[in-house]
């Protein structure tokens, strides 16, 4: 994208899947999986597992994909939310989408940019309409999508906010906020150790130094400094973990024996003491919460509250196919 030049008749535009893992026919999708494992030369390599093995086990799986709604169950024919193995799928499935919506009418398709459900496209400005009905057309009731132009030269698209400059033709980048994004992050104050708190500031900033251009990034960062302080932090500390990487890891010497980790519970002033101690003999340790609202109530001897049933979305149709 950075190398992208928009001339005044292209805009920007991205194109969205709605409901992207619901939508994804499960048959097609794993018949593409079974084709692209036959053509891998070195699958026995990566696994001992053969094609026919690892496709059987995908079957079972989704075949799994029932649920219960007032006292029926049901068999979804779709990808199912929550399968871990849905994503792959699904970025298989859409590969595949991508390359079928070629069309010689529409250029543009063949630099077509994807993130799971989100794309962005670079097109004259009277094609994106015909664009977006194009692609509609493919698999049309199965992978719907709907369209956002750039306003104003402006267009978000995942974390990023990207603008067109139209004096050079070229895109300008910074940081996105959804309208719905309320500043607030883990309270100083709050009972988690301190390089965990040091580490979400610092991801914040790693961030801004990815998405950000350079004359943008001075002001995300700013940002970043008036956030966090808002939720209790003091600048020194926000302003240690926001330094440059090559500042923040200056390689030294090793001079102690790595000696495995350690897993303690997070107790504020003496877990740090303990973590200092042995990170002198070469031991890395990590923290976790003691107590938690669930272990709570896994132990309690008598349901808190009345059993609710297991109730996911209810799908209006017509096939019939439950049980």
């Amino acid at each position: 994208m950075e190398g992208w030049k928009i001339e005044r008749n292209e805009t920007l535009v991205n194109y969205n899947v709605k409901n992207l893992y619901p939508s994804i026919p499960i048959k097609q999708s794993l018949d593409l999986v079974e084709q692209l494992l036959e053509r891998k030369e070195d699958l026995q390599q990566v696994t001992d597992w053969s094609v026919t093995s690892i496709m059987e086990l995908l079957r079972w799986m989704f075949s799994l994909t029932y649920c219960e709604y007032n006292g029926k169950h049901y068999i979804l024919d779709t990808g199912p939310i929550g399968l871990g193995v849905t994503g792959e799928v699904a970025i298989i499935y859409m590969e595949d989408f991508q390359i079928r919506a070629r069309d010689d009418r529409f250029p543009s398709l063949e630099k077509w940019w994807w993130y799971v459900d989100d794309s962005l496209l670079k097109c004259p400005i009277n094609q994106a309409q015909q664009i977006l009905e194009h692609i509609n057309s493919i698999e049309p009731g199965v992978i719907e999508f709907t369209m956002e132009e750039a306003e104003n030269d402006k267009l978000a698209v995942l974390d990023l906010k990207i603008t067109i400059d139209r004096k050079t033709k070229k895109l300008k980048f910074e940081v996105n906020y959804k309208k719905t994004h309320t500043n607030i992050n883990i309270r100083y104050k709050s009972n988690h150790p301190p390089y965990v708190k040091n580490a979400i500031i610092k991801g914040f900033a790693d961030r801004a130094r990815v998405l950000c251009d350079p004359e943008n990034l001075e002001t995300e960062l700013n940002n970043i400094e008036e956030v966090f302080i808002a939720n209790g932090y003091k600048l020194e500390e926000i302003t240690k973990s926001t330094r440059k990487e090559s500042q923040r890891n200056t390689p030294t010497e090793k001079t102690t024996p790595d000696r495995g980790m350690i897993n303690l519970p997070y107790v504020k002033g003496v877990t740090e003491t303990l973590r200092r101690t042995l990170q002198k003999h070469g031991a890395r340790v990590v923290s976790g919460a003691k107590n938690k609202v669930g272990d709570a109530k896994a132990m309690a001897k008598q349901p808190l509250g009345d059993k609710q049933k297991q109730v996911v979305y209810e799908i209006p149709c017509t096939c019939r196919n439950h049980t």
